[in-house]
């Protein structure tokens, strides 16, 4: 009598949890009587987490820096800069900015890197100020929950073979510098310049 008693609290314990209850309560494990609390359970509040202005700068740490700025042509969020623009990086704006001519700086970054957090707004705020028309800035993710399979392809194409790397490439899409770990200051603005003018 005492095992099939068991045997039912245990079924029912595990038919409840099936069932999504909320809290279950036995008041005798003997013989006595067994009671279950169940409260209906609602479904989780599914919205949709598409990549907006706010959820983009949310992510990267910099609410409301990102705009779309489609008067220059780039579909990728922009993250700083109005005359040198600093875009999160796809394969399409890569084209269109070699197929322009201009130089183009890359830099792989990790939202779970503490050396890239610190040298990001550093990045941020040189693109706010670099007044290069030729150039263009990339920022693509480096293996964490926002990289692409476009940010791999990139990744394997130069070789990079960790975050907190900087690229430098020329319009034709040649390699001409890559450093790891942080630039010297200025170093991105005269380096910028000088393979905009190639």
């Amino acid at each position: 009598m005492r095992k099939t008693s068991k045997s039912a609290m245990v079924l029912v314990a595990v038919i409840a949890v099936i069932g999504g209850i909320a809290s279950l309560t036995f008041s005798d494990w003997g013989l006595g009587t067994y009671s279950a609390t169940v409260r209906e359970t609602s479904p989780p509040d599914i919205r949709d987490y598409t990549q907006t202005e706010e959820t983009v700068g949310l992510l990267n740490g910099s609410v409301g820096s990102e705009t779309e700025v489609e008067s220059m042509g780039y579909s990728g969020q922009i993250i700083a800069g109005s005359t040198t623009p600093y875009v999160r990086y796809n394969g399409a704006d890569f084209e269109k900015a070699k197929s322009e001519g201009k130089g183009i700086y890359v830099y792989i970054y990790a939202t779970w890197c503490p050396l890239c957090a610190e040298e990001r707004p550093k990045i941020l705020g040189a693109f706010d100020s670099l007044n290069i028309q030729n150039a263009v800035g990339f920022e693509s993710h480096w293996k964490d929950f926002q990289d692409t399979a476009e940010d791999g392809d990139l990744a394997r194409e130069y070789s990079v073979a960790s975050q907190h790397t900087h690229l430098f490439i020329g319009s034709d899409g040649s390699l001409i510098y890559k450093k790891v770990g942080a630039l010297e200051e200025g170093e991105l603005q005269s380096r910028l310049a000088e393979i905009a003018q190639d």
